[in-house]
């Protein structure tokens, strides 16, 4: 009797992992056709990027894939020079991805970039960075003058 209840539970947990799996491959089906729709709706719509990519980074799909997707829409975003698409990509890679140092240097373009277009998060993080010489060379002169750009937006 216990070797056909066991049997039972195998074969019942064999299924159910068949119907998460296909339920993943579902999702990551879907999730991909999304993305594609989304991308020819609004192919210059940068705000719709950013809250889509906001949307994946907040989202309870897994770590990797979430992370991977929301990357996907800050760059479509950034790559058409939204500052605070560059400053979510930037986030995206220096603190979610910070084990890899290529992405850490990539974060720290980003976040150059953003601040040089205004953004004041980003002109702030830098100075703050340039401070206190975390992943950049510490540099008090553009720690100072990040420092002003950012002051200047509240004149």
């Amino acid at each position: 009797m216990s070797e056909l209840l066991l049997s039972i539970i195998i074969f019942a947990l064999i299924g159910i992992a068949f119907i998460i799996g296909n339920y993943i491959s579902n999702l990551r089906k879907d999730l991909a056709e999304i993305d594609q729709l989304v991308l020819k709706a609004g192919e210059k719509n940068t705000r719709l990027m950013i809250d889509i990519g906001f949307k994946y980074e907040m989202s309870n799909v897994g770590k990797p894939l979430k992370y991977e997707k929301a990357k996907f829409w800050y760059y479509k975003a950034a790559d058409l020079g939204n500052k605070h698409a560059m400053y979510d990509l930037y986030k995206v890679l220096f603190k979610k991805l910070k084990s890899d140092n290529f992405k850490k240097g990539e974060a720290i373009h980003w976040l150059i970039e953003s601040a040089k277009k205004g953004c004041e998060a980003a002109q702030c993080e830098l100075s703050d960075l340039y401070e206190s010489g975390d992943f950049v060379e510490k540099n008090e002169e553009k720690a100072k003058y990040w420092k002003e750009k950012y002051e200047d937006n509240f004149k």
